[in-house]
């Protein structure tokens, strides 16, 4: 079986001087209720022939409606996901409002064996994450990706590392807690620490269609 390859963008800001990563969260019904440990860097799986940062800066354009333009990438190296999928990730400063975002949508079975079709984006949202909240909403696979986009800041004196690299804070939430992230998400706030309490495949329908937005296919 060929390795499944992807490719993707990190993009972050510093608005006020603080760092803040953008995420995406996918589409689809099998989604639709998780959001903890399930968003993701935009990507998209990389065909034969085709290099990885064309792929990453494709697939982001692709999933946020956002192009990137001449900026500069820096490379974050790639992460292995618990599925086995190869994942390439770049990162970019920019700027994206959340609430124009727009994502090209695919069409599944569901449910499944059901024999009905849905139609649905292949990103649903995206939102700015401080980046200790990132690394609780983000697949656990991808939080290197977060660390080693701040160890890099943190060597050119560009933002200051707040932990160790070998430390990953975790977060106790109250019922209330988790309700206020999802609307801040929801806006496209940047969702902060202080919110918390301390303790597929492609397919071959691709079409753009505004985030949020999923249709049934009759």
């Amino acid at each position: 079986m060929a390795e499944r390859i992807s490719a993707g963008i990190l993009l972050f800001r510093r608005p006020g001087g603080r760092l803040e990563v953008l995420l995406a969260h996918p589409g689809g019904p099998r989604f639709a209720a998780r959001d903890e440990g399930c968003w993701s860097i935009p990507k998209g799986e990389v065909e034969p022939d085709e290099t990885l940062e064309t792929v990453a800066r494709r697939e982001f354009e692709e999933e946020t409606g956002h192009h990137l333009g001449p900026v500069d990438l820096i490379p974050l190296g790639e992460t292995i996901q618990k599925g086995g999928k190869r994942v390439h990730a770049w990162a970019a400063e920019g700027a994206l409002d959340p609430d124009a975002a727009t994502s090209n949508t695919f069409v599944t079975e569901w449910p499944p064996g059901s024999g009905r079709l849905v139609e649905a984006p292949e990103v649903d949202r995206v939102a700015w994450f401080d980046p200790a909240v990132a690394r609780v909403s983000i697949k656990a696979s991808q939080i290197v990706f977060i660390d080693r986009l701040v160890a890099r800041l943190a060597q050119e004196g560009r933002e200051e590392a707040t932990w160790p690299r070998d430390h990953v804070p975790t977060f106790r939430c109250r019922s209330t807690d988790r309700d206020r992230a999802r609307r801040d998400r929801r806006t496209g706030q940047a969702i902060r620490p202080e919110d918390y309490d301390m303790d597929g495949p492609r397919t071959a329908r691709r079409r753009r269609s505004r985030l949020g937005i999923g249709q049934i296919a009759r």
